[in-house]
């Protein structure tokens, strides 16, 4: 994380000062080594253990520089990937508001099929943005496992809250999308039922009015028939 590679990094720039400190200290030694061996007889062993020291230092100081370029690229990284979390995390923030807003599925047919579609929109957007969630993850999974002691249950607690986030906003949307069908199910079983009642109201509707202009019978069959029509017109309704 970005607190650790910079604390790393100022740790690192107090090691190379005191390791430039010294420069002048081997430049001195380096000189007086190669008036020695000048002078000296072949047999020395001054010019081995100035040509050790020299080995060791360039090997010091070459171990220095790749330090500091790790911690570079380190903290690059580093900013990316809070970066990236800020941004992700912004995101699933506003698109899990959206979803506790929809409310529940409505019973009037037009409302709901508007409520599908703009559920629709909703998984599209979040189909389009989960390349950009797994490279985020991706890339705190990388930093995860070349990290620092100390910055590890750091990443490892961003990184899980991260993936808990997103599996919760894809299981808010899953749940909603089984209501909307199971809705527009219920809501269509209901239409077609009161499509039928429909059709049969209108029809008994004309009945009563034809029934209504028909004069009643004199005799006892005719009474007897009408009758017998309307207890039927009765047991249906």
């Amino acid at each position: 994380d970005v607190a650790t590679v910079h604390e790393l990094i100022e740790s690192h720039d107090v090691f190379q000062n005191e390791l430039g400190s010294y420069q002048k200290s081997i430049d001195i030694i380096t000189s007086l080594g190669e008036e020695l061996t000048e002078v000296l007889d072949s047999s020395s062993s001054v010019k081995d253990e100035l040509e050790e020291l020299n080995l060791l230092w360039d090997d010091i100081c070459n171990h220095s520089v790749s330090k500091q370029e790790r911690l570079q690229y380190a903290m690059k990284a580093a900013l990316n990937f809070n970066q990236g979390i800020r941004e992700t995390w912004s995101w699933m923030e506003q698109k899990e508001a959206e979803l506790d807003m929809m409310g529940p599925p409505a019973e009037d047919v037009a409302i709901l099929y508007q409520q599908i579609e703009e559920h629709k929109i909703l998984e599209q957007d979040v189909h389009s943005y989960q390349p950009i969630y797994e490279q985020v993850l991706d890339l705190g999974q990388s930093l995860h496992q070349l990290s620092h002691p100390r910055a590890e249950p750091v990443l490892f607690g961003q990184l899980q809250q991260l993936e808990q986030k997103w599996k919760g906003i894809k299981g808010k949307m899953s749940t909603r999308s089984e209501a909307l069908a199971s809705s527009l199910l219920e809501v269509h079983g209901l239409q077609d039922m009161m499509d039928e009642l429909g059709d049969w109201v209108t029809g008994a509707e004309g009945d009563m009015a034809i029934a209504e202009g028909t004069p009643i019978g004199d005799d006892l069959e005719s009474v007897e028939q009408q009758l017998n029509q309307h207890e039927s017109f009765q047991e249906d309704m």
